[in-house]
């Protein structure tokens, strides 16, 4: 491991399996050191009772078991004063940022459920962030509250819709089924004459 001077202890994704402020939501929450670099957290200890540990209540026993948890994945990270931090890109064999190497893997990625869709995918007379919200609604990849729930970002009662309909929140309720945001469709089908059923699926819309 590098010098960890640049590198965010819990919301940069410096180990494999992503950020420790999803692997461990609960502790990120408790944490009084959350904008705290790798580098602090090391010299502080992050042994188990050491200050990097310092929380704004003390913790139940299922959250001590957290901490112990986390302290054996860190047990055998050290860090080197000689090297500096620096950004790896696996998707490349320059470990560089590559956009084709993007492209592929996205375009790799599509599943068979939404091969038909490709041609609408990186069309270019359609705006790049048009092409991209596209592809991540057609994939389930926008920040849903069902989707934040799974990535452990929100608690699991926090599952109604944005909206404050009173329903829980998924991309096909929030697109299509939502008593408030509906309403946009209706606006949308009379101003182009269109009398239609409404799916109730993305994919099928």
């Amino acid at each position: 491991m590098e010098d960890g001077l640049c590198t965010l202890f819990w919301q940069d994704n410096w180990l494999d399996g992503g950020t420790l402020k999803c692997r461990f939501s609960r502790l990120f929450y408790l944490s009084t050191s959350k904008m705290e670099t790798l580098s602090d957290i090391f010299l502080l200890g992050w042994e188990e009772g050491c200050s990097a540990w310092r929380r704004r209540r003390r913790l139940f026993v299922w959250e001590e078991e957290l901490v112990r948890e986390c302290c054996v994945l860190l047990s055998s990270i050290f860090l080197q004063d000689n090297m500096n931090d620096k950004w790896i890109w696996h998707l490349h064999v320059s470990l560089k940022y590559n956009v084709t190497s993007v492209y592929n893997i996205l375009t790799s990625r599509v599943s068979s459920s939404t091969h038909d869709h490709n041609t609408y995918f990186w069309h270019k007379e359609v705006p790049l962030k048009v092409n991209i919200f596209v592809w991540r609604l057609l994939r389930n990849r926008l920040p849903t509250t069902d989707n934040l729930i799974r990535c452990r970002i929100l608690q699991s009662n926090t599952h109604y819709c944005s909206s404050g309909c009173g329903s829980s929140e998924d991309i096909d309720h929030l697109f299509l089924s939502c008593d408030f945001y509906e309403q946009i469709w209706y606006d949308i089908y009379n101003w182009l004459g269109i009398v239609t059923v409404k799916p109730a699926h993305v994919k099928d819309h």
